[in-house]
């Protein structure tokens, strides 16, 4: 959340982790345009907190993550629902809302068609989802 040290976590990462594994996200637009600048090779998601979601609605925080040309829209879970999902969908962005751990909240993210969730309880999405380890 902290643009101080932040290239120094872009190039750690860097050296630990191949692009193909994993990308960039955060709340701070300065922090993810850092990112592209230094590792244009990884993908890039825009955090979008309750708040900012609020203040800015679906289609100026869609916009933002475009113009950061992030991969991934990561709103926050309250602020999903189908008009987000569609807004972001159409600009191109993956959906990956955070933080759902409740079996009817995997639900509903599941119904507006989401890429993937970030979760505390990865165990229990995983039952319920009734995902096998490859």
């Amino acid at each position: 959340k902290e643009l101080e040290g932040a290239d120094r976590v872009i190039g750690l990462v860097k050296e630990m982790i191949p692009p193909e594994r994993a990308f960039f996200t955060s709340f701070l637009p300065d922090v993810l345009q850092l990112a592209r600048a230094t590792a244009p090779e990884w993908g890039r998601g825009l955090l979008v907190d309750r708040l900012a979601g609020k203040l800015t609605g679906c289609r100026n925080a869609v916009a933002a993550a475009t113009l950061l040309d992030c991969e991934y829209f990561l709103p926050n879970f309250h602020r999903l629902n189908e008009e987000w999902s569609d807004v972001a969908r159409t600009a191109g962005l993956k959906i990956i809302p955070w933080t759902i751990n409740a079996p009817a909240d995997v639900k509903k993210a599941r119904s507006v068609k989401v890429d993937g969730l970030i979760t505390d309880c990865p165990v229990d999405v995983k039952t319920f989802l009734k995902i096998r380890k490859p």
